[in-house]
């Protein structure tokens, strides 16, 4: 795709609610065909809860003959790899190369108040090298997702780290969960009132004081216990 091709067509509304992860949207280019009356009152579509491009509220009428489909055109963040959950009614830059039937879209404007639900992931690429294959496998990404009630934070280690981590937070179930490539865990599950430490080795705890108020029982199950202390009281 030659740079210098792609040229502005149209400023449009979207016509429906971008469906998760996907890339294509319907637009109505309201710059192109500006109106609708007549013929075009036939099959028409009522776009709610548009701005104009004066920031002004207003409702649109379209219709669906006069809507194109257009694929993501992500030029103002090459690490974004999901297209943004546009919503119905909102305004979206439409691009075009000229003599191809083939149309690309963008946001227009920041406009947070008319979105709804969003999935959003960024990727940061972890090679010393080009390698096209297996890619996501080498890199760091960060996924904010509203739909499914998620965050999702990952590092790799295909470039020399000693393992890899991953920290999800899942607000739907109640859990914040901190893993690395050892299997070693923490989770934090609040749909359990439960914290749940996992390690391969040691727990490891250093402070002046510690504190341990266990108010229905305490169980300690191991092979060797060992009690260190200048001066001890049980039930004083």
């Amino acid at each position: 795709m030659a740079k210098e091709e792609l040229t502005l067509y149209a400023l449009g509304y979207v016509v429906t609610d971008k469906l998760e992860d996907e890339h294509y949207i319907k637009v109505y280019p309201v710059s192109t065909i500006p109106t609708s009356s007549g013929e075009l009152s036939i099959d028409e579509v009522v776009v709610t809860a548009a701005t104009d491009f004066l920031e002004g509220n207003l409702n649109v009428v379209v219709n669906k003959s006069h809507t194109i489909e257009c694929e993501w055109f992500n030029q103002g963040d090459s690490n974004r790899l999901t297209a943004p959950d546009v919503c119905k009614g909102e305004i979206v830059f439409v691009y075009n190369i000229h003599g191809q039937d083939k149309f690309w879209w963008d946001t227009a404007f920041t406009k947070p108040e008319y979105r709804k639900r969003e999935k959003v992931l960024h990727f940061f690429s972890n090679k010393g090298e080009v390698d096209t294959e297996d890619y996501l496998s080498k890199g760091y990404f960060l996924l904010v997702d509203t739909r499914n009630k998620m965050i999702h934070l990952h590092t790799a280690d295909n470039d020399g780290e000693l393992t890899s981590y991953d920290i999800s937070l899942n607000t739907l179930k109640g859990s914040l969960l901190i893993t690395d490539g050892k299997s070693n865990s923490i989770e934090l599950a609040s749909h359990k009132d439960t914290l749940i430490i996992n390690t391969n080795a040691n727990v490891e705890v250093n402070t002046k004081n510690a504190i341990v108020n266990a108010e229905t029982s305490t169980k300690v199950t191991t092979g060797k216990c060992t009690i260190i202390s200048d001066f001890c009281e049980i039930n004083p």
